[in-house]
């Protein structure tokens, strides 16, 4: 699993954010978030393509599955994640991030048994964010930050935001 930053703090926003009550305000912190993850997908492409195994075509497959950026502001799940959004079903389905964990379920051809085969590289979706996910940090900050300058006003309001700002900044 992936180490996630802020995800608290995201939610803390947007519950400043629904205080607001502006429907836009929120569409636009949800477009600056998912704007700032982008290159994330990317690179979890290239990680796929190079980390999973050749043969069959598993690094093909999941590389040129569709892979997105998906942004909650309420809830356990607030925050920002890179998501496969293939059905199960298909080819590159939500299942190939599964390889994350070093194992691969599937079926042998020609009969109706299923085995589950050892990768030799777990952890390149996890590892892949982790170590790419600092870049995308100045840019996500950067939406949080226009986000409470739009909702501050001038003069004690802003110090209290500011703070909250500062807390945030240090917990990415």
């Amino acid at each position: 699993m992936a180490v996630v930053r802020g995800n608290a703090e995201i939610a803390a926003l947007g519950r400043l954010v629904k205080a607001q009550g502006e429907g836009q305000l929120r569409r636009d912190l949800l477009a600056g978030l998912r704007k700032a993850a982008k290159p994330l997908v990317a690179d979890v492409r290239q990680a796929a393509f190079e980390e999973l195994p050749k043969h069959g075509g598993l690094n093909v497959r999941v590389a040129e599955s569709k892979i997105g950026v998906r942004t909650r502001l309420t809830g356990a799940s607030a925050g920002v994640r890179i998501v496969n959004t293939a059905p199960a079903g298909k080819k590159g389905g939500t299942r190939d991030f599964g390889t994350d964990t070093g194992h691969l379920r599937h079926p042998v051809f020609g009969t109706d048994r299923w085995v589950t085969q050892e990768l030799a590289t777990p952890g390149w979706f996890s590892k892949t964010l982790e170590q790419e996910s600092p870049k995308v940090t100045p840019e996500v900050l950067a939406a949080m930050r226009e986000t409470l300058e739009r909702i501050a006003h001038p003069g004690a309001g802003m110090v209290a935001l500011g703070g909250f700002l500062a807390a945030v900044e240090g917990s990415f």
